[in-house]
């Protein structure tokens, strides 16, 4: 709790106080509208944009994208718009990916394990085979 609030705004001003920081981010449905938005979005509290991003990066364009992708009720429409703002984002080197996790799990041989996109272990998911 200490380092994030540090991270956000323990600098003078509420500035955040360091001028880098190494932070993991997963998205439960595989999309990436979630780190697009709280990563990479303006920091904008009554959007609900830019909640992660202590960078303070800031593109007009890729805010406009997330916009679009958050309204966006054609399915063909929203993936471009998705695909569009991911493809700003990596240009602009919005952020600069260190490390992806792969995750791996190992059961008996009479134990089914589902892994799921959002890094959790949860014991529920374990179901015994037949």
């Amino acid at each position: 709790a200490v380092f994030f609030r540090r991270g956000t705004s323990g600098g003078p001003g509420g500035t955040p106080e360091f001028s880098v920081i190494l932070a993991g981010c997963c998205s439960s449905t595989g999309g990436a509208i979630a780190p697009l938005t709280v990563l990479m979005g303006t920091p904008d509290k009554e959007r609900g944009r830019g909640t992660a991003n202590r960078g303070r990066y800031s593109n007009p364009e890729l805010d406009a994208l997330i916009d679009k992708s958050l309204t966006e009720m054609n399915d063909q429409a929203r993936q471009a718009a998705l695909e569009e703002a991911q493809a700003v984002a990596i240009e602009d080197m919005a952020v600069i990916p260190l490390h992806f996790t792969v995750n791996a799990w190992a059961t008996r041989g009479n134990v089914r394990w589902e892994g799921t996109l959002d890094d959790t272990t949860v014991p529920i998911r374990a179901k015994l085979s037949k």
